[in-house]
């Protein structure tokens, strides 16, 4: 998507009615989530998805969704770099008339690695009244010592949804597959959902369904952990 000049690149894409926001491109773990998805696999051209250009500060990632929102919601948003509407204009509308669903803070990265930025960002988009659900998609690579404190702030900034990638069933292969960086591991993870269900958040896991992985044996364990909803993702490969 192209944004207002001074935004970096890669800052925001779309995918269905969902409106992504990229933080970082540094993962937790030796394989990123789209690298995860299999050799052939490649974001939707359509998305507008491309790595980051830079880490963004959370006054820009508010003003990439400001205008985003509102040149989706434009049929003919102006030329030079500003959207015909903004946010504020969505004030006292029917939410059911808003262009996205959900924000999304997603990337090539994980968005836990810029968690200030993460918290500061997701707290100036739930002070305007039009905002929506706010999610976040992580591997939920957190020392469990750590955990609580996180969520905490993320609940508190109006983060109550994420989706978690599980990838397995059983530390070995979890390791083999994400190959964690050190600090956090497949324990870490499973601490990471439970102390999430525990607040009240809302918890969907998330496995790639690929040669070796039994995904329907970590659907049984993600529900057990406390998620709400499992998703198997297609291999590509």
């Amino acid at each position: 998507m192209l944004l207002p000049a001074g935004l970096p690149r890669g800052l925001v894409y779309t995918l269905s009615r969902s409106l992504y926001v990229a933080l970082t491109n540094e993962c937790a773990a030796g394989v990123s989530l789209v690298a995860s998805r299999g050799p052939s696999f490649a974001m939707p051209t359509a998305s507008g998805f491309v790595p980051l250009e830079r880490e963004p500060t959370a006054a820009e990632v508010f003003e990439a969704v400001d205008y985003a929102w509102a040149a989706a919601d434009s049929p003919a948003p102006s030329s030079g770099g500003e959207a015909a509407t903004r946010l504020d204009t969505f004030a006292g509308r029917d939410p059911a008339d808003a262009p996205f669903d959900e924000i999304v803070f997603a990337g090539l990265g994980d968005p836990l690695l810029q968690l200030d930025v993460l918290c500061d960002a997701a707290a100036l988009i739930k002070g305007v009244s039009w905002s929506r659900q706010l999610r976040v998609g992580t591997r939920g690579l957190v020392p469990a010592d750590q955990a609580e404190a996180t969520l905490d702030r993320l609940v508190e900034a109006g983060i109550d949804r994420f989706t978690i990638n599980l990838d397995a069933a059983n530390p070995p292969q979890y390791a083999a597959l994400v190959e964690p960086h050190a600090g956090a591991g497949f324990s870490d993870v499973c601490s990471f959902v439970v102390a999430a269900a525990e607040r009240g958040c809302l918890v969907t896991a998330a496995a790639v369904d690929r040669p070796g992985v039994d995904v329907k044996q970590v659907e049984a364990m993600a529900r057990g952990l406390g998620c709400v909803d499992f998703r198997a993702r297609p291999w590509f490969p």
